[in-house]
């Protein structure tokens, strides 16, 4: 849709992984969009996002979402989170769009439901085991919860040390 009524071509409009604050409730993941001005034209963009500077903070002890930031391709960041930026015919735009705040304490977050956001692809296993003190490893194709690491975890005990 946004092709047909805009002069620009979308050339990539993705979930960025790990974008999203840790919480109890885990905040919305941020996207990637990027798209190409298609007329003979320069091509004007209007930024309104204050999240290139702040975070979008989370509550009740969640976790901030990433930032946000738009560059034009060969061409830099934006100078400020509101512009109006014109792009020359053919450039490209990258939007890095910002994910939402976690709300609650990561650590109350079922670990099922934590290895079920690693095997969507919404967090990686390194940020679950950072972020919500859950183990998720590879086995037989899909993703498995270590419980017993987990539990040493979110008991304050941290891993246990490998032998030597």
């Amino acid at each position: 849709m946004i092709e047909a009524v805009s002069p620009i071509v979308v050339r990539e409009k993705a979930l960025r992984i790990d974008s999203a604050g840790p919480g109890l409730w885990r905040g919305g993941l941020g996207q990637t969009f990027r798209f190409e001005v298609r007329t003979p034209h320069p091509f004007v963009v209007n930024t309104m996002s204050d999240q290139i500077r702040d975070e979008p903070y989370g509550l009740m002890g969640g976790g901030a979402g990433e930032r946000a930031a738009y560059t034009i391709l060969d061409g830099g960041a934006l100078p400020q989170p509101k512009a109006m930026v014109t792009v020359p015919p053919g450039g490209e735009v990258r939007m890095v769009l910002p994910g939402g705040g976690g709300y609650g304490d990561p650590r109350r977050r079922p670990p099922a439901l934590v290895r079920e956001d690693v095997d969507n692809g919404l967090v990686s296993a390194a940020r679950a085991r950072e972020d919500y003190a859950v183990t998720v490893e590879r086995r037989d194709g899909g993703w498995e919860v270590n419980e017993p690491e987990t539990v040493r975890l979110r008991s304050g005990a941290g891993p246990e040390e490998p032998e030597a």
